[in-house]
């Protein structure tokens, strides 16, 4: 288990975009791991469970997140993503995205 945790740590890279709404200048943007701050357990079946808070004004993109392993001793099963919030982009069109705080489970 502890191997998974580090694994998690070490090996999982979320290829998460984010934005801000509201437009606000890009010198006022926040860095991305204070803007999107990740938190990761192994749950009670042994799977994953990465958490991202995600500060007020922000949100994630459901169809960029994409895990994988940095190394090949790991396999990550499809991950378990609930729905998001529908709304129009005006760079992706009609996209599902999550404000404040996002649950993802990997197997």
């Amino acid at each position: 288990m502890i191997r998974y945790l580090l694994a998690l740590t070490l090996l999982i890279s979320s290829n998460s975009s984010a934005s801000l709404f509201g437009g606000s200048a890009e010198q006022n943007l926040l860095p991305a791991e204070q803007a999107f701050v990740l938190s990761a357990s192994i749950n009670e079946k042994g799977n994953i469970q990465a958490n991202w808070f995600i500060a007020d004004e922000y949100y994630l993109y459901k169809h960029q997140f994409k895990f994988t392993p940095k190394t090949e001793d790991v396999v990550l099963g499809d991950a378990i993503i609930p729905p998001g919030k529908a709304k129009t982009d005006a760079v992706f069109g009609d996209v599902e995205v999550y404000y404040y705080s996002v649950d993802i489970e990997i197997p």
